[in-house]
């Protein structure tokens, strides 16, 4: 047996530029400080074995060329991010793994790219590898891909292995060209408000919405045939199409061509240091996934909703895939403990529900850490 190795892989969040990756546009992500931590370990045998310690399973497969899909879902990623080293000619030895995680599940915070990630890293590592964090970030991606069932875009994994504390990363999904932005709030603070609507992107609509873009892609391309993707679009080149389109299919690719350019819009007032503009633009982003996108639900609608009488709030709006997780807030950092009262308050009236809040500082991306550097009684030697 090999000596074990420690892997911090962080999920993240995402300022604004939703469910654009995937149309090859903008987003601006960054990693926070909750993460996944991973023990690994080579075993000598021809069978990993795999632990998550919160939920108390355990699972022992074989070494093999090809894995299948298995009955916990937490371990299809696993074996996902498996089956991409063995496509690309590394056959991983037995592995004895451990996990443990600081993400809260199913609140829109990327949990599965963390775990994906950074068992892909830790592999890396154990093996002696030298695989760029881009290719590390594509194995993740198909692991969600081939093993969830979920037909994501590559901005949860890439905020994942790219981040770095006190920054957000602006990526072209095209290109992959980025670039680092400091995020300066001076009396704001970030703040996510949990619905506690669980979401299962697998089982949702999120594969339909990509679906509907590539054929509302196909629709534009009969008088553009040279666009390549729904980010090449103009907004004034759209709107002559309208007539033209299926309704559905126009209201899906004029959300994705207008949250484009709240992003580089977002990056701008960031640098201004106008706030305000910022907590606008993501009222308009919500909007957007709301009523273009339809990616939205009650419980963040109102959520939302709640915050446009409170003027210590610049702006929220749902974050993530949808269908319930969080909404993003930006609040003033004084009024914090009434804002999540209030919400509060008003949430379990209505829903007859408890929300809760995280608040997130942003933080480095996967990387090896030292076992004292883990949250207390991580991993605990058995």
């Amino acid at each position: 047996m090999t000596a074990k190795i420690y892997v911090a892989a962080p999920g993240r969040i995402n300022l604004i530029g939703e469910h654009t990756d995937y149309n090859g546009g903008l987003v601006f992500p960054a990693a926070i400080d909750k993460c996944v931590y991973f023990e690994l370990s080579l075993n000598g045998l021809d069978k990993h074995r795999f632990q998550a310690i919160d939920l108390d399973e355990k699972i022992e497969v074989f070494v093999a060329n090809k894995y299948e899909r298995g009955a916990m879902s937490w371990a299809n990623y696993l074996l996902g991010v498996l089956q991409a080293f063995s496509n690309r000619g590394h056959q991983v030895p037995g592995v004895d793994l451990r996990i443990s995680s600081a993400i809260p599940i199913g609140a829109g915070l990327s949990s599965s790219a963390a775990l994906c990630s950074g068992f892909a890293f830790g592999l890396q590592e154990l093996l002696g590898l030298s695989l760029d964090r881009w290719t590390l970030a594509e194995m993740a991606q198909e692991s969600e891909h081939n093993f969830a069932g979920v037909q994501c875009g590559i901005m949860d994994q890439f905020a994942s292995l790219f981040g770095k504390k006190d920054r957000a990363l602006v990526l072209d999904c095209s290109s992959r060209e980025f670039r680092e932005r400091p995020i300066e709030l001076d009396q704001y603070q970030l703040i996510l408000c949990d619905s506690q609507v669980k979401h299962d992107l697998a089982d949702s609509a999120y594969n339909e919405r990509r679906e509907e873009c590539a054929k509302g892609l196909e629709q534009f391309q009969v008088s553009h045939p040279n666009t390549k993707s729904i980010s090449d679009i103009d907004w004034d080149d759209l709107i002559l199409e309208v007539a033209f389109m299926d309704d559905l299919y126009f209201r899906r690719l004029s959300y994705v061509v207008q949250e484009n350019e709240r992003v580089t819009a977002t990056e701008a007032a960031l640098e201004a240091g106008n706030l305000q503009k910022v907590g606008k633009l993501l009222y308009q982003s919500h909007e957007g996934l709301e009523q273009l996108y339809q990616v939205s639900c009650p419980e963040l609608d109102f959520l939302v909703d709640q915050t446009y009488q409170l003027p210590q709030v610049l702006g929220a709006r749902m974050m993530g895939g949808g269908f319930g997780g969080c909404t993003l807030n930006l609040v003033k950092r004084s009024f914090i403990p009434e804002f999540r009262d209030r919400l509060s308050y008003a949430y379990r009236e209505r829903f007859g529900k408890d929300c809760r809040f995280i608040e997130v500082e942003i933080g480095d991306g996967v990387r090896m850490i030292e076992k004292a550097g883990l949250p207390a009684d991580t991993f605990l030697d058995v």
